[in-house]
């Protein structure tokens, strides 16, 4: 039996696993504690106990039992130093085979020997909401894309470098008010009627071949864009760019030496206000089409429709697993190319909107 590691999670990744037709199926998920490495070790044994108690009623070749459980007693009880933006890990196994996968998720422990994988995690973890971050600054300009979990870089296309090197900008900078910033003393400036000001013409110019890479960036993506910039440059690029999802409150800060967990704390409300709107605008579509008896909050129901391919879209609240219930919905939905959405804090568990 084979052990492959999986750095990141994607969608290609999920569709992969529900792919496998071997059973049984062992999932073993553990949240990394990374304050107290020790206490995981010490936790590893004990998954190890459970997954043997768990393996005994099915006809697992004895050889590849010992090598499943010395596998998960070396994975998990070995797993530091691991990055600290690993909020979990799980090792998803046949008796052929196996995938141990960093998870960005916090979730709660979770062993399993059954005919589905316990998927909800990584369901999760390849949420697809989604905004950017615009940094701008007089030394640069940078893209980043930022989930529920992460942020990473994007290339902007054709961006200009430095505003610093744009005409006459030092001449520029002696109308505009300074004051340092509270990290890293930057230089953060604020302007006086700046709209008005021809002299900042220039400024201008250059913000607009920023917002023309920016366009070729996001390739048609409507994701909101939250800008960080110091004084009066978030300002004058909103009034420009031709992008209509600028979020309304910028982040006025100096980005040099901001980095990218600062950047995602950023823009994390910004993400979280986009889960929570498509969980409500969801639940109203629930409650309109309840009469006709085209939806449901009850996971029993929904895990029938699901295995019946009726499922359109399903939401699920990942610490609202009802003894697997939810679980077996959303991977039986998403084998009928259902869309199935995590919704944390869910009220129901689930809910779900039904083809016919």
């Amino acid at each position: 039996m084979t052990t492959q590691v999986i750095p990141s999670v994607d969608r290609s990744r999920l569709g992969a696993l529900l792919a496998i037709t071997e059973a049984p199926r062992v999932s073993v998920v553990m949240p990394v504690n990374h304050l107290d490495p020790q206490h995981d070790a010490i936790r590893a044994r004990g998954l190890g106990a459970r997954l043997r108690v768990l393996l005994e009623p099915h006809a697992v070749d004895q050889a590849v039992a010992d090598h499943l459980l010395a596998t998960v007693e070396e994975r998990f009880g070995h797993l530091h130093p691991i990055p600290h933006a690993i909020g979990a890990v799980a090792l998803y196994a046949t008796p052929s085979g196996s995938e141990w996968l960093l998870l960005p998720v916090r979730i709660r422990e979770t062993v399993t020997v059954a005919e589905e994988f316990h998927l909800l995690p990584v369901i999760d973890a390849v949420d697809p909401a989604h905004c950017f971050v615009l940094t701008l600054a007089r030394g640069g300009n940078a893209l980043w894309r930022a989930n529920r979990w992460s942020v990473e870089p994007v290339t902007l296309p054709g961006a200009p470098g430095a505003l610093s090197e744009i005409t006459r900008f030092r001449e520029l900078e002696k109308q505009l008010q300074f004051h340092q910033s509270a990290r890293g003393g930057a230089a953060v400036f604020h302007g006086h009627a700046l709209g008005e000001n021809r002299e900042m013409e220039p400024v201008r110019a250059y913000l607009r071949r920023v917002d023309q890479a920016l366009g070729a960036a996001l390739a048609g993506d409507t994701a909101p864009v939250l800008l960080v910039g110091p004084g009066s440059l978030p300002g004058m690029f909103r009034d420009i760019s031709t992008h209509n999802r600028i979020v309304d409150h910028p982040i006025e800060i100096h980005p040099d030496g901001v980095d990218a967990s600062h950047l995602h704390e950023f823009a994390r409300p910004v993400v979280d206000a986009l889960v929570a709107d498509r969980t409500q605008r969801f639940l109203d579509r629930v409650g309109m089409l309840r009469e006709p008896r085209r939806s449901s909050t009850l996971s029993a129901e929904i895990v029938v429709a699901a295995a019946l391919g009726r499922v359109d879209t399903m939401l699920f609240d990942p610490d609202a697993d009802n003894c697997g219930v939810v679980n077996r919905a959303a991977v039986a939905a998403l084998r009928h190319a259902a869309t199935v959405l995590s919704a944390p804090g869910l009220p129901t568990g689930a809910a779900a909107t039904y083809r016919w």
